[in-house]
């Protein structure tokens, strides 16, 4: 038997412009029309916004609730800062060697 590993992948980035109005105005965009934004923690945890309701995921479990957008704006702001990485419509975010890039999903 012959097989073929295909292992070309196409891990294309490209260098992003990510500051406090890019994040304000996705997170506005994620609260009023389906886009989403996705910050993963290295374990289990994650934080997601989507039309306007925040998804959690902790060690004991999944919560969905609804929350203002100021606090909304203030909550991820926080993450994406700690994180240094992101998912955002088809396109993972991440700070690397000084500067932000995107990486299709």
């Amino acid at each position: 038997m012959n097989f073929k590993l295909n292992t070309k992948w196409n891990y294309t980035t490209e260098t992003a412009l990510i500051d406090n109005s890019f994040i304000d105005q996705m997170i506005n965009r994620c609260y009023t029309i389906n886009q989403y934004v996705i910050i993963r923690d290295l374990g289990l945890r994650y934080a997601k916004l989507q039309y306007g309701e925040c998804t959690y995921r902790n060690t004991i479990g999944e919560y969905t609730e609804e929350k203002k957008l100021k606090e909304l704006k203030s909550i991820f702001q926080r993450l994406i800062y700690r994180h240094q990485s992101f998912e955002h419509e088809g396109y993972r975010y991440y700070y690397s060697r000084g500067s932000w890039a995107k990486m299709k999903v």
